[in-house]
């Protein structure tokens, strides 16, 4: 049958017409075939936030802040000589990344701006507590006679929830044993003592990260849990009793910050860093930067690869006198200091913006389409188990 010839008869004078929508039908279906492969083959992912509706679940900008105290900044106004900064994560490969934003029309008129982006894992780009961790504090611990580990606190004793919880927080030798007249003296208290914040645990098909005391959020994916620097071999199975006592959080996903306990370590002095209280804190501790070490892989990471940062400078575009952006090329920020990155905005005379977009652009290149397809076929050898 010809695509010309007609399902269905047809009168003969309206042939003609037939054909000519069939013929635009067709060249409509082929159009939007080859619009949605550009956009598979050569993807634009935009991180976004709306400064008029700060709490919408629609806003994928993370955490828009002040630089100099890190307060929250969801207001859109920037004060001059104030700088703007936020988050967006993504473990692709892109051409480059445009920074557009939107001014409101109360809004002054913007002078002297300048973006910059640089790239590092979330937690990293915390600032430098001034105070390092330069002791293994603990309270006084206990094991009875039936391998029971406690803390005292206060005038109660607290019971570890197992032996795995326990050593995930003290060596053993940190116990000493608890003596019949004292376990008559303090009572025992209702609330158990779990894994060391920033452990990572198994139960079931699920990995968890411990958040708090009483909080473990699961990972959304494997891809999301490797790009955030952590490790399988680091994961310690838990069981249903060890798990019970916590509240699951949501579910972690590709921009999420490393949790408070996580290690890093600075690949280019050496360092070892806890993540405590929004900061980064060095440990100076040997004694308890060797413990953390023979149980966790600290994240690698590198302050000067962090430093880096490209800039560009914001200009209004043609067509509207409160729209400003700019592109910076990606492939110059290595990816191998993290997938997170983030965005710097700074303005020399106050500005009110409405919206605010980060876009990672992929162009539409042969080496964009060769590693296009590289990436497919990688995928399907995977999943059928060809070349492992």
């Amino acid at each position: 049958m010809s695509f010309a010839e007609p399902f269905c008869p047809i009168p003969p004078q309206e042939r003609r017409c037939y054909l000519i929508s069939r013929v635009v039908l067709y060249i409509l279906c082929l159009a939007l075939a080859l619009f949605f492969a550009l956009r598979i083959i050569f993807p634009t992912l935009p991180f976004g936030f709306n400064f008029r509706t700060p709490q919408s679940t629609k806003n994928t900008f993370l955490d828009p802040r002040q630089l100099s105290d890190q307060t929250p900044l969801q207001n859109g106004k920037i004060a001059a000589d104030q700088t703007l900064i936020g988050n967006f994560d993504s473990p692709g490969t892109f051409s480059r990344i445009r920074i557009s934003f939107d001014l409101s029309q109360k809004s002054g008129e913007a002078a002297r701006l300048k973006a910059s982006i640089s790239r590092s894992y979330r937690s990293f780009f915390l600032p430098i507590d001034d105070t390092p961790v330069a002791s293994f504090e603990h309270p006084l611990l206990y094991q009875d006679q039936e391998g029971i580990y406690y803390a005292q606190d206060g005038g109660s004793l607290k019971r570890f929830v197992s032996t795995r919880a326990y050593l995930s927080r003290y060596p053993a030798s940190f116990a000493v044993p608890l003596a019949a007249s004292l376990a008559e003296t303090l009572p025992v208290s209702d609330e158990w003592i779990g894994f060391r914040v920033g452990s990572l645990i198994s139960f079931a098909d699920g990995i968890f990260l411990v958040t708090s005391e009483h909080e473990i959020r699961p990972f959304g994916d494997p891809g999301i849990f490797l790009s955030m620097g952590y490790r399988f071999e680091d994961v310690i199975p838990a069981h249903e009793e060890e798990v019970g006592i916590y509240e699951r959080g949501r579910i972690l996903l590709y921009g999420a910050a490393q949790s408070e306990g996580t290690v890093f370590r600075d690949t280019d002095s050496g360092v070892y860093l806890l993540v405590h209280g929004q900061r980064l804190r060095p440990i100076t501790s040997p004694e308890y930067r060797d413990f953390l070490i023979t149980s966790t892989h600290p994240i690698e990471a590198s302050f000067d690869a962090r430093a880096i940062n490209l800039s560009c400078l914001p200009t209004a575009v043609w067509w509207s006198a409160t729209r400003y952006t700019c592109d910076i090329p990606e492939s110059s920020l290595s990816s191998d200091s993290g997938s997170a990155f983030q965005l710097a905005l700074r303005s020399e005379a106050p500005i009110d913006i409405d919206t605010l977009t980060v876009s990672m652009i992929t162009d539409r290149t042969s080496a964009n389409f060769r590693l296009f397809g590289s990436q497919i076929k990688t995928r399907l050898l995977s999943r059928f188990g060809i070349g492992e």
